[in-house]
């Protein structure tokens, strides 16, 4: 039986260290073979999808706190979210958001972790008073390019920053229009 070289006693040593340890590596370089990639890109747009439906959740119930714990956000995103609809609050105003349509434009995984999200969102928003809900300005809307990046906290995908960015709205098939 030949000796084994330091060198490959130590390679050896590394892969399995790497594979006992650090999981998010190894699920990373899979997800960039392919393997697994549509199902964990499909969980990445399920929470982006989750975090617009509770982000006008919250605005339309002028801030109620029932889905916090269901909205896939960090504390500083939170925070600004409801600093700003205090701000609406104590002006005794209310906003209304609706998302009318969102179409994710390019999704990347950029480290083990993380990945960042281009997406093309269209939004509907009226004031209303906040005592009687009566609306005081028409509805609005307008289309949006936005930069989400998201992380994977304790197996969930979180939104950790987000930017708008100009984009072109993209072009649909069978687009309806009334």
């Amino acid at each position: 039986m030949s000796k084994l070289k330091p060198p490959f006693i130590f390679i050896i040593v590394f892969i399995v260290a790497v594979l006992a340890f650090d999981r998010p590596i190894i699920t990373f370089v899979c997800l960039k073979k392919g393997l697994g990639l549509k199902t964990e890109e499909e969980r990445i747009k399920q929470s982006l999808k989750m975090y617009n439906a509770c982000f006008q959740d919250f605005y339309a119930s002028g801030g109620l706190h029932t889905k916090l714990d269901e909205f896939p956000a960090v504390k500083p995103i939170k925070h600004e979210l409801f600093r700003d609809i205090g701000f609406l609050t104590d002006n005794q105003r209310v906003m209304v958001y609706d998302s009318a349509d969102q179409k994710v434009l390019k999704l990347t995984l950029i480290a083990p972790g993380k990945a960042e999200i281009e997406a093309f969102e269209e939004w509907n928003y009226l004031y209303q008073k906040l005592t009687d809900r009566k609306p005081f300005t028409k509805v609005r809307g307008f289309g949006q390019g936005f930069t989400y990046k998201v992380q994977q906290v304790k197996g969930r995908w979180l939104v950790v920053e987000w930017e708008p960015f100009d984009a072109k709205e993209p072009v649909s098939q069978n687009e309806f229009y009334f």
